[in-house]
């Protein structure tokens, strides 16, 4: 197994006036990154401490700043401070508490969702280029982290079928994606703001229209009627959908996947029956998610 030996930039040697000046404290445990919040002069701040990408599988912090650039302004993105993807760092306002899934939210987030989509009828070809999110890049890269064993076969078996599934999604038009869409990912304050763009690009939207159904559980029909898919009939929007669900649990229980594999020590101090135990949760998610990727 591989070990991470990457470090997270010291608070105490980040250049900045306004970050020296605030005393942090840490939140959003089990995230990759470090993350803090602070208060100076009655506004209240986020501090997030960039993991290595080699930790991030699938981050690309160049892209990540583009698209931040990208989407200055717009009421769904965040007010940026400053973002120092070079020393590994991002300084933006605080936006207020997580999200907590409700109905009356739905159509908030429809439309939050929506307006990304016609933001993105006005990025030129050259914008969108420089932020296109590959991937079959990201599926053979993590086919090759995971390829110096024999028990992930499973786990690889996931990344060649992640490839062919990726390609059956309906056609529709490209936009700007986030792709990691959860509620602690969408902030309720003065108005509801997407953060962690970690993972955002330009590609399809399928796989941020199924993580509204499964993660905030809007249901098919209602997500049906977001104007992106206007081509498309009703077979085919359910057929892209059930797709879109299992790519995005299969890219999920890949990362935990990685994780287990190349990070033994965020597991190795438990012991061996519990050791055991996640071992075999993995597996019978990757064989699920395989059935699933197959029979859509």
């Amino acid at each position: 197994m591989v070990q991470n030996n990457s470090a997270f930039i010291a608070l105490s040697d980040i250049k900045n006036e306004l970050i020296q000046s605030i005393a942090w404290q840490s939140i959003a445990p089990g995230s990759s990154n470090l993350v803090y919040r602070g208060c100076c002069e009655q506004s209240s701040y986020i501090l997030r401490i960039n993991a290595s990408t080699e930790f991030a599988y699938g981050v690309c912090r160049e892209r990540e700043a583009s698209v931040l650039d990208l989407i200055k302004g717009q009421p769904w993105a965040p007010n940026i401070i400053e973002n120092n993807s070079e020393l590994g760092w991002c300084l933006m306002q605080d936006h207020g508490a997580s999200l907590q899934i409700d109905k009356g939210h739905e159509q908030t987030l429809l439309t939050m969702l929506n307006n990304m989509h016609q933001f993105s009828a006005s990025v030129s070809v050259a914008e969108a280029n420089n932020i296109s999110f590959d991937y079959q890049q990201l599926f053979a890269g993590y086919h090759r982290l995971l390829s110096g064993s024999d028990s992930n076969a499973l786990a690889l078996a996931l990344c060649k079928e992640l490839a062919i599934g990726i390609n059956k999604l309906p056609d529709v038009r490209q936009v700007l994606m986030h792709q990691d869409l959860h509620p602690q990912n969408v902030c309720v304050g003065t108005g509801m703001v997407m953060i962690d763009w970690e993972y955002a690009g330009w590609g399809g939207p399928w796989l941020d229209t199924a993580a509204l159904n499964h993660a905030f559980n809007i249901p098919e029909q209602k997500l049906r009627q977001l104007s992106i898919y206007q081509t498309l009939d009703d077979w085919q929007f359910k057929r892209g959908l059930n797709q879109a669900l299992a790519i995005n649990s299969a890219i999920s229980c890949i990362w935990y996947w990685l994780r287990w594999y190349l990070l033994p020590e965020t597991v190795l101090s438990q012991s061996l029956v519990i050791q055991r135990e996640y071992q075999e949760s993995l597996e019978r998610q990757a064989s699920a998610c395989l059935k699933d990727l197959k029979r859509n």
